[in-house]
């Protein structure tokens, strides 16, 4: 983005959008480590020179303003009369969840002069209340600096608070001539170990995998991180009648409350429950068929807002299409173009051309 023009750019110098990209390399550091906190960064600039940096690491951890504070003092600066570069509107609240003392308080204790941020935090607890306290106290506070970079970077954070769910982001891939699945439903790659390992980066950042049962039935997946470093997510299928059997790889994981079953009132019912629930997955009760599967996406409060994903065969794909594609925020799709695929004979095709992201 340019420093210069017209407009709201032409409030920050140069040197402002320098620090603002450097909070945000910062920012970036602690992705699939900080949920249900968003990912932030911080820059602490006096007589024009970067004097103090930091990040939100992890969830209950420092915040990314204490950090730079902390970081100028351990190498001999004050923070006095500095400038603070960051990426997310200053937290001003306290909480008996909330590991960390409001960071508007340390902004203001330790006499920092002005603070730039990319974008308001949507979070109702804060939503310009952090701006408003650093302003009574004398705090110039300039907004907007690289707000879509911000947009971008906590995308989930920003869907949980504004639309009540988690970011949702659909994943397929398909054959050179438009196929997603063999005429005769067997297993087959479609996309290239390139692909897998982004699945496997995609998986780890996610909270959750959402999978039909007929995936789990045809492929026997574990919906886990193996070709990437991070947390699995947890596995969320959709099986209204339990027909997966209780053999499942998914059933016999290590933690196994992180597999949630989605099925409906009657099925809670049949024998197969107490046989499912010895491998102690969660089972949701609620009413998820063809007409109501949005309902899932509200039902399961994860007290996240970090994505889901969602993975899964045509009839997974379709379903997700038909019921809530208004609710799909991203979806990626991997084109036979990679690996020249082609599967012949009849069976269902997508046919919107090769993008790699077809919605974002």
């Amino acid at each position: 983005m340019r420093a210069s023009g017209t407009g709201k750019n032409s409030l920050f110098s140069p040197f402002d959008f320098q620090c603002m990209k450097r909070a945000f390399t910062l920012a970036g550091r602690g992705m699939g480590k900080t949920s249900p906190n968003p990912m932030v960064g911080a820059v602490l600039v006096k007589n024009g020179r970067i004097i103090g940096e930091g990040w939100h690491r992890r969830h209950g951890g420092a915040h990314a303003e204490d950090e730079a504070v902390a970081a100028a003092i351990a190498s001999g600066f004050s923070p006095k009369n500095a400038d603070l570069y960051c990426t997310l509107e200053p937290c001003c609240f306290n909480a008996p969840d909330k590991n960390r003392p409001p960071c508007t308080d340390l902004i203001i204790k330790s006499k920092i002069k002005k603070v730039f941020i990319a974008n308001f935090d949507p979070n109702p607890k804060v939503s310009g209340k952090g701006i408003a306290l650093l302003k009574d106290a004398g705090i110039q506070v300039k907004s907007g600096l690289l707000p879509e970079a911000g947009e971008e970077l906590n995308r989930a954070f920003f869907t949980f608070h504004r639309l009540g769910r988690p970011f949702i982001h659909l994943k397929m891939a398909q054959s050179l001539d438009g196929r997603i699945a063999a005429p005769d439903g067997g297993a087959r790659w479609i996309s290239d170990e390139a692909a897998r390992r982004m699945v496997h980066r995609l998986r780890a950042y996610y909270d959750a995998v959402l999978v039909g049962r007929g995936t789990v039935l045809a492929d026997d997946p574990e919906l886990t991180v193996r070709l990437a470093r991070g947390c699995n997510p947890r596995r969320v299928i959709l099986d209204s009648r339990l027909a997966i059997p209780e053999t499942s790889k998914i059933l016999r994981l290590p933690e196994p409350e992180k597999t949630i079953i989605i099925t409906d009132i009657p099925a809670m019912y049949n024998g197969k429950v107490g046989v499912l629930s010895v491998g102690s997955p969660t089972l949701a009760m609620a009413m998820v068929n063809i007409n109501g599967t949005s309902t899932t996406f509200r039902l399961m409060d994860f007290n996240t807002n970090k994505p889901w994903t969602g993975e899964g065969n045509h009839e997974f794909v379709f379903l997700i299409y038909e019921n809530f594609q208004a609710m799909t925020d991203k979806e990626t799709l991997w084109d036979g173009y990679l690996q020249n695929w082609k599967i012949s004979g009849e069976t269902t095709t997508i046919g919107w051309g090769e993008f790699l992201n077809i919605k974002d």
